[in-house]
């Protein structure tokens, strides 16, 4: 008997010879099975096969090459004789006649493994084994933390420790604290350990760009369209300077564009009032809400406009409503609102030609689009 496994595993990155003795354990196996239809045995289940393992050998080749930077290639060829006792069952007209027999069991296995390298640096600290966990989905979850990595394995290979940050979205200290990009059930408050960068301010003294009025982090070249991660690092890099700030002129468009009203004169935001509105709170930036939502709220039309003032304790009770969209449910939330704020940064910057990178096409090339309230929301608006 010859049979072809594939397996994925870790082995070591070095090559040589295998050679090993096992208890020989294949598995219990049971194939189709009888039902006899008469005699004292009616209605019983007889196993086709068993095999019951003694004793194994394992002999083979295993070698290892570096596919690139992060990745190594383990593989393995493998072979295998297993010794052991094969028992069946037979039917001998309405007789059941069991038989058994010793048999060797040959077998070739061929094993491959993709080794991706730990940072070092990941083990700094404490020295608690870190847990990877990337998403494939969005830009934060996947792709920047392979950015990271690779540059912290070029830091590495020249001798340098390189401990790659990512921003947390789901762990804050504050008590009574949420991220509007992600769903506030799903955050662990009042961590008061796990101390995390100000990725903004990190981005300023980076020198990547300059804090707009909103908060966001303006670039020349793609306003505040980007993300960014950061690393730590002993190697000693020649800073940039700081970005003297030249491109907010504090014109307020991003406080006008938020459907929510969730940030003040001075720029500051309101995390809940956004969470809300972020997923669609205000009806007329939201063609996923239906027209019976809020039905029973005497604050309905308040709401469904971006009227009212949210508390934390009102902003869930609102989000709770308006899940319309159907959510991601490992990653973040989807932006009903258009992330308007950004949005209209974008567009002031672009109108001014502060922008280094352009577009053949204008950003918006009409006017803004907004749903009209039904024909009672207005009623009630002007009454």
């Amino acid at each position: 008997m010859l049979f072809l496994v594939t397996e994925i595993g870790c082995f070591a990155q070095k090559s040589g010879v295998i050679i090993s003795v096992t208890d020989g354990h294949l598995g219990k196996y049971s194939g189709y099975s009888y039902y006899l239809s008469t005699g004292t045995a009616n209605g019983t289940i007889y196993p086709e096969t068993r095999w019951t393992p003694g004793i194994g050998f394992n002999f083979g080749y295993q070698f290892g090459f570096k596919l690139s930077n992060r990745f190594w290639m383990d593989a393995s060829i493998l072979g295998k004789a297993v010794q052991g006792k094969a028992e069946s069952f037979d039917l001998n007209g309405n007789n059941v006649v069991p038989w058994s027999d010793k048999a060797w069991i040959w077998g070739l296995a061929l094993n491959g493994s993709i080794n991706y390298r730990i940072c070092s640096g990941l083990y700094a600290g404490i020295g608690i084994e870190p847990t990877g966990y990337f998403e494939t989905d969005n830009l934060e979850e996947n792709v920047m933390p392979i950015a990271l990595l690779r540059v912290s394995a070029l830091l590495e290979d020249c001798g340098f420790e390189a401990l790659p940050q990512r921003r947390n979205q789901t762990v804050m200290q504050a008590d009574d604290d949420t991220n509007f990009e992600v769903d506030y059930r799903e955050i662990y408050r009042g961590r008061k350990a796990e101390n995390q960068l100000d990725f903004e301010q990190c981005a300023v003294d980076c020198g990547l760009g300059e804090r707009g009025l909103s908060g966001s982090i303006l670039t020349d070249e793609f306003g505040p369209c980007q993300r960014y991660v950061f690393l730590l690092t002993d190697a000693k890099i020649e800073p940039d300077p700081l970005v003297a700030p030249h491109l907010c002129d504090r014109c307020g468009k991003c406080i006008a564009a938020c459907p929510g009203r969730a940030l003040s004169r001075d720029g500051k935001r309101d995390r809940w009032q956004c969470s809300a509105y972020y997923i669609g709170a205000n009806m007329t930036k939201n063609p996923f809400m239906p027209p019976e939502a809020f039905a029973d709220d005497p604050r309905r039309l308040a709401v469904i406009t971006g009227e009212t003032k949210l508390s934390p304790e009102r902003a869930r009770e609102v989000m709770e409503q308006i899940i319309y969209y159907p959510p991601v449910k490992h990653g973040y939330w989807a932006s009903i609102c258009g992330r308007a704020c950004d949005t209209a940064c974008s567009i002031h910057l672009e109108e001014k030609g502060l922008l280094t990178h352009k577009f053949n096409t204008p950003f918006r090339k009409r006017p803004e689009w907004k749903l009209p309230l039904l024909q009672e929301e207005k009623k009630e608006k002007t009454s």
